[in-house]
């Protein structure tokens, strides 16, 4: 993707998910733009959807740390579908990384959390989460 598209389509994603839509009608704005086919579309609309929600996320575990919330570190959900697709994200839920540590998917790829690897193979398609760690818990 050119950095021309990848702009317009986060662009597009950001407006769409202060808008309060889905990823379903996040990905029929994204086929407005001629290079998208409709399953083109929906491929960048939920990848780039993990990725915001990855980001709020960080911010919101920024703030609970400000706080005093005692969040020592971080849990990889795996979506329930996730076995459907050749990485195999299913075999890294639960799996716990500290603050500021990697998860390592069975690829062998490290990252901080879903959709922000940077390799495509990981982060297309991928619909995990993480859920933050609670110190005694």
């Amino acid at each position: 993707m050119v950095d021309y598209d990848r702009a317009a389509v986060r662009e597009t994603v950001r407006k769409g998910m202060d808008d309060g839509l889905s990823p379903v009608q996040i990905a029929r704005l994204i086929q407005e733009h001629e290079a998208f086919t409709p399953g083109r579309a929906a491929r960048v609309s939920r990848t780039e959807n993990v990725r915001s929600q990855e980001s709020g996320y960080e911010r919101r575990i920024e703030r609970a740390r400000a706080g005093g919330v005692p969040i020592i570190g971080h849990r990889w959900l795996s979506d329930p579908m996730a076995a459907r697709w050749e990485r195999r994200h299913d075999l890294v839920h639960g799996q716990v990384a500290p603050i500021g540590g990697l998860f390592r998917l069975p690829s062998g790829v490290q990252t901080q959390g879903p959709g922000l690897s940077g390799d495509p193979g990981e982060d297309i398609h991928c619909r995990c989460a993480r859920s933050a760690v609670l110190r005694g818990r």
